[in-house]
């Protein structure tokens, strides 16, 4: 049975003081509150004890005072979106420990492998599920070696968030992502790309209209942080005017994720963005348009740093207190590193 539901104001501001969490610590937009880090599900294998291990740190972590979870269809074959709808349906179905109102819930669309529960290759779920749905066109999709697909196109994303509620276990998804659309801009072109987004954009403020989702937006990797003569530049000021061209002044397209942290300070140091004529960092761009940056890769998937450099606190710090950056998705697959990651912030 689906959860209904989804994150309010009144619901997540209840979970906090349930869990005496001090306000002061809190991110806000407005339509919920969060702490400025979410659970992260994008490291790990398929095997089933890095789901188990999942699973304990989710259920841990929401129900001692982290509301917000981050995930994607593409991660480990959808076992994290799994993971988190095996751990919700425990507290909220099961256990009654929370409400799914109180908790923030963003996934990530565009880009599939494969569904490891069905025991197929890549190719085979590609060729033979993918493509077997009448409203996907080959022709519409990017595949790469016959291994991962990724798309701008508005049928693969309704395949795609289709499948993430059903993993989920939600009847609504709060944030839903188009998962680094760059890749479609590099092979697209710039007219063709924003022609297709635009369509695709309609279809997200169409989802919104049903209840499926709250909010869209873009989950990146280079998009924002390469400069425009790269060819996966995405503007982030095109965007949004599109945005606004497709759902006018109350548009949903509110928020953006993309890599930052202490060894890549692209998105707060590098100039890419033009806003106004005038060119802007990626996190200044976000903000002067209202869109609200969440960070992925805080901790750099803890790579590139020696034993003396590697602090907690220092790392997770520098990304949460710099200005304009929402909140931060730390991978958590241990409970210990996730309290580890708690105690930074509470």
């Amino acid at each position: 049975m689906d959860i209904n539901g989804y994150a309010t104001l009144e619901g997540t501001k209840m979970y906090f003081n349930k869990m005496s969490v001090d306000n002061s610590i809190l991110r806000r937009t407005p339509w919920f509150y969060t702490l400025p880090m979410a659970i992260g599900t994008y490291l790990g294998e398929t095997k089933e004890v890095h789901s188990e291990l999942y699973v304990d740190s989710i259920i841990y972590g929401l129900s001692h005072g982290v509301n917000y979870v981050d995930t994607a269809a593409i991660y480990r074959e959808m076992r994290s979106e799994k993971d988190i709808g095996k751990a919700l349906e425990y507290l909220i179905n099961e256990k009654r420990l929370i409400k799914r109102n109180e908790i923030v819930i963003s996934s990530k669309a565009g880009i599939i492998d494969n569904n490891y529960d069905l025991g197929i290759s890549c190719s085979d779920y590609i060729n033979n599920i993918i493509l077997k749905e009448p409203s996907i066109k080959r022709e519409n999709q990017i595949i790469e070696e016959n291994q991962v697909i990724y798309s701008i196109d508005s049928a693969l994303h309704e395949f795609s968030l289709k499948n993430s509620m059903k993993n989920l276990k939600v009847s609504t998804i709060d944030i839903m992502y188009i998962h680094n659309p760059e890749l479609s801009m590099s092979i697209l072109k710039e007219k063709e790309f924003y022609n297709q987004l635009q369509e695709l954009f309609k279809f997200y403020e169409q989802q919104v209209k049903n209840g499926r989702i709250r909010f869209y937006g873009m989950a990146t990797w280079y998009a924002f942080r390469v400069g425009e003569n790269n060819p996966m530049h995405i503007s982030l000021e095109k965007v949004v005017s599109l945005a606004k061209k497709v759902g006018g002044e109350g548009h949903h397209f509110k928020f953006i994720q993309m890599p930052y942290n202490i060894k890549n300070t692209e998105a707060s140091t590098s100039k890419t963005q033009k806003v106004n004529n005038r060119y802007v960092t990626p996190i200044e761009a976000a903000n002067r348009l209202d869109l609200f940056v969440t960070i992925s890769a805080p901790l750099n998937q803890c790579k590139d740093f020696d034993n003396s450099e590697f602090n907690y606190k220092k790392l997770i710090d520098y990304v949460i207190d710099t200005k304009g950056v929402y909140a931060a998705m730390i991978g958590s697959k241990r409970r210990e590193n996730l309290i580890k990651n708690m105690d930074v912030i509470l």
